[in-house]
């Protein structure tokens, strides 16, 4: 028996006997709203100064010691700056979390932000949203047996004995231009949901819908509240599994699942039909392959073992069967390598971001092997992720005189020659390898653009 099985076992009897029950409170939130319009519109607020998010170490760990982000890993910097922006509640408080950047640009986005406010306030101006929270209330009263039946099972599928929460507030943030699916996002007990200001024409089939989409919100939680060993065994069943779409299926697992639990399974319980709607096609394809093996597991009060994750890599592989070989997935590992020495790897990686969702990376100077070996042993290390060097021409002539000695360049015989641009290349573990020439970063940034534009190797 496997260790995956072994723990899901133990965990199965646990989890069955489970009962929770949710309290949902929904009140206004006009600054949940603010921090959501200023993250869809950042890049016409701050401009090219506001792209580097970058806090010191010690910083970016304290604000994910305080945040419960819906990955298991730490989000990008950009996402963990506006969730502490959420967390502030006022404009006054700004300053206390845009002095914690490196940016020396930081000043000038304190102003930003102070000044977008007031802009913000008066787009809102005549959409009521003193009636949403006494709508969604009713909606939770009304279905609250459902959804205390839908959480027990969602703690035994997850394996997961309780979420430190049992009481939420839902923040209803008014929308201030019309979407066509509603937006939410998680921290800590509380839900920020993002209604249209076109919410009291909806069908009452898609107000309830609303109500998956927050159940999907909690389903993060309570993956990422899953046993620390459990965990841990699923990464390792995803890291080490044969299948070269395994990592870009674990890359997606969370998303699709809530999405599959919350807006599928739930939606289905409530009102007959499934909303099984993403505004990614993978997830949502991903979603909709697994919806079925999810519902049987559910429905028994099982918990996803070793052949239902068989069972969603391969379901994953014969609707993406490309997936594996598009850039942005050979991107969006968890932990990349990049080897540099030249270009200063903070700033290639906010370049790197600003064309693919990137989480973490560990960086070596693309000479000293010892840091390169030190890295693989990190246990968040990834055997098959990318490695990235990021050389100017005179470095690229050189690195090819150490390749017999070089921990990553030995595994290519057939690398004679680094060409200017970009150029990329496999070893025998279909492990990919890529190689960017050159002389600055705008350089760095057009290779990427040509490459995103391209969208596959």
């Amino acid at each position: 028996m496997t260790k995956l099985k072994h723990l899901l076992c133990g965990l199965l009897l646990v989890s069955s006997t489970l009962c929770h029950a949710l309290t949902f409170h929904c009140t206004d939130d006009s600054w949940g709203g603010f921090v959501h319009y200023l993250y869809k519109n950042w890049d016409e607020i701050a401009g090219e100064r506001g792209k580097d998010f970058a806090f010191s170490d010690e910083e970016i760990l304290d604000l994910n010691s305080q945040l419960k982000l819906a990955a298991r890993r730490s989000c990008p910097e950009r996402d963990a700056f506006f969730f502490a922006l959420a967390q502030l509640g006022d404009i006054e408080r700004v300053d206390q979390v845009t002095q914690r950047l490196k940016n020396p640009a930081r000043d000038f986005l304190s102003v930003q932000i102070k000044a977008t406010y007031p802009i913000y306030l008066e787009k809102r101006n005549g959409i009521d949203t003193k009636a949403y929270p006494a709508e969604i209330d009713k909606l939770l009263h009304e279905h609250q047996a459902a959804i205390d039946d839908f959480f027990a099972r969602l703690l035994a599928f997850y394996g997961t004995a309780a979420i430190p929460y049992d009481h939420f507030t839902i923040y209803l943030c008014p929308e201030v231009a019309p979407q066509q699916a509603p937006q939410t996002f998680v921290f800590g007990s509380s839900v920020h949901f993002f209604v249209s200001s076109h919410f009291h024409h909806h069908t009452a089939y898609e107000k309830t819908a609303y109500l998956g989409t927050v159940l999907h919100e909690i389903a993060h939680e309570v993956y990422q509240d899953q046993p620390e060993p459990l965990q841990c065994s699923i990464d390792h069943f995803f890291r080490h599994h044969p299948l070269r779409h395994a990592p870009v299926a674990y890359a997606y697992l969370n998303e699709a699942l809530a999405t599959t639990l919350g807006n599928g399974i739930l939606v289905s319980m409530l009102t007959g039909t499934p909303d099984i709607s993403y505004t990614g096609p993978y997830i949502q394809g991903f979603a909709e392959e697994i919806y079925a093996m999810a519902a049987g597991y559910m429905q028994q009060k099982k918990t996803m073992d070793e052949p239902f994750l068989e069972s969603a890599i391969k379901a994953f592989e014969s609707r993406f069967p490309a997936g594996k070989d598009e850039l942005v997935h050979l991107l969006h590992y968890r932990y990349y390598t990049v080897l540099s020495k030249h270009f200063n790897h903070h700033k290639a990686a906010n370049v790197f971001w600003h064309h693919f969702p990137t989480y973490s990376f560990c960086h070596a100077p693309y000479d000293d092997f010892e840091e390169m070996e030190e890295d693989r042993l990190n246990p968040k290390y990834e055997q098959n992720a990318p490695v990235i060097f990021i050389l100017t021409k005179k470095e690229a002539k050189s690195i090819v005189k150490m390749k017999k000695g070089h921990p990553y360049l030995h595994h290519l015989p057939q690398l004679k020659k680094i060409k200017p641009g970009f150029s990329h290349y496999s070893d025998q573990a279909d492990r990919r390898y890529l190689f960017f020439v050159v002389e600055d970063y705008q350089e760095l940034e057009d290779q990427l653009t040509s490459l995103q534009q391209r969208g596959h190797l």
